[in-house]
């Protein structure tokens, strides 16, 4: 009986680490607004021995209904492809219509030769004229500066240092 109860955990353990996830997908990147062809970018995030080829698509119906998502007529039209940026490997995701909601969620499929991975994504889809605005020069010194204001803050606050001689208001037993 003990045989059995070794064989069986050193089994458990070996399915575990043989199922080890060779790739998993980053957060999304939105590139287009409302009224535009859909221009999204999610990062694959690969395993330093993964070395295989990747398949994207978006999920079934099925699956959106078990999510509890809906499957809208824009999510038919998403068209997800591999693509290489940078020596980086991306899956960019493209419409043939223009984008006329603020607010999509898709379910995402990467698949490779020793497994797959799928991701949830809730896409904020701003106006046109934001992303315009945030690819201009003024746009992106604007985010430059909420950048720097942000890091001066979070700087502040790790600065502040606590008053070590204020007595505490529980008593010791």
């Amino acid at each position: 009986m003990l045989k059995v109860k070794i064989f069986l955990q050193f089994s458990f353990i070996f399915l575990i680490s043989f199922n080890i996830q060779a790739a998993e997908l980053d957060e999304i990147q939105v590139l287009s607004g409302i009224g535009q062809k859909a221009n999204f970018l999610i990062k694959i995030i690969k395993n330093e021995n993964d070395k295989g080829s990747y398949v994207a698509r978006i999920s079934s119906p099925e699956k959106f209904i078990n999510q509890k998502l809906f499957y809208s007529s824009h999510v038919v039209d998403l068209v997800p492809t591999i693509t290489t940026i940078n020596n980086e490997t991306y899956i960019k995701i493209t419409s043939k219509k223009n984008i006329s909601v603020p607010y999509l969620n898709i379910l995402v499929e990467l698949i490779w030769a020793s497994g797959q991975t799928t991701k949830k994504f809730s896409i904020f889809i701003p106006p046109k004229e934001i992303i315009k605005f945030l690819d201009s020069e003024n746009g992106k010194n604007y985010v430059s500066k909420l950048v720097d204001e942000s890091k001066k803050n979070q700087k502040e606050e790790t600065n502040v240092v606590n008053d070590s001689s204020e007595k505490s208001s529980f008593s010791e037993p």
